[in-house]
């Protein structure tokens, strides 16, 4: 897991390196033709089952949104290896791009941030006050791919759960980032190319 803080945002935002990063086809993340979502919409909200923030005047960190979290010392994100703020959070440039963002989660959370694919969702607090991912089946992973990776659904409009779901599920719990998604199952891109997660899927059928 990465986390920027916002000495770190700013140095990234200064160092004027574009990403540029693609796989498979696909655009950088922020990418209107990845959905376009604005930092308010960017994982449709916090999951129901989060329990709220701490009760001590502290900030709601389950309730934040992606950008507002990043600058909050007093919450971290939950995010994959080479996620990027920019350009949805602000101008500024990233090293590497497509890691997905899966939520919010107070800074002091003992167990620290879990290790979470592009298909998970994040669940907690438990009562120990650590949180944990889940893909409860293989249409919520489809689902979690699409909120976490800002994702147009035809991005993945092809992609079924109708045969050996189980075994998709475990192919989606292997997605390091969302550029690992690639573009096999879009229905409107121009794109070509195989990915480990087709290959997986392709075996599953």
């Amino acid at each position: 897991m990465t986390r920027a803080t916002p000495a770190l945002l700013a140095t990234l935002a200064s160092i004027g390196l574009a990403c540029g990063c693609t796989s498979g086809g696909l655009p950088t993340g922020g990418n209107a033709d990845l959905g376009g979502s604005q930092p308010g919409d960017l994982a449709g909200g916090p999951p129901a089952d989060l329990a709220p923030g701490p009760g001590d005047g502290g900030p709601d960190c389950l309730a934040l949104d992606e950008c507002a979290c990043y600058v909050e010392p007093r919450c971290a994100p939950v995010v994959q290896v080479c996620h990027c703020p920019f350009p949805q959070c602000g101008k500024g440039a990233c090293f590497c791009d497509g890691g997905a963002y899966l939520g919010c989660i107070p800074a002091s959370t003992p167990c620290g941030p879990p290790q979470c694919s592009a298909a998970d969702r994040l669940v907690g607090p438990d009562v120990q006050g650590c949180f944990r991912c889940e893909l409860a089946s293989c249409q919520a992973g489809i689902d979690n791919m699409i909120r976490n990776c800002r994702l147009n659904p035809a991005v993945i409009g092809a992609l079924s759960c109708d045969k050996n779901p189980g075994c998709i599920a475990d192919c989606m719990r292997k997605l390091d980032s969302c550029f690992a998604i690639g573009c096999a199952f879009c229905t409107t891109c121009d794109c070509g190319g195989s990915t480990p997660f087709d290959r997986c899927v392709t075996a599953c059928l």
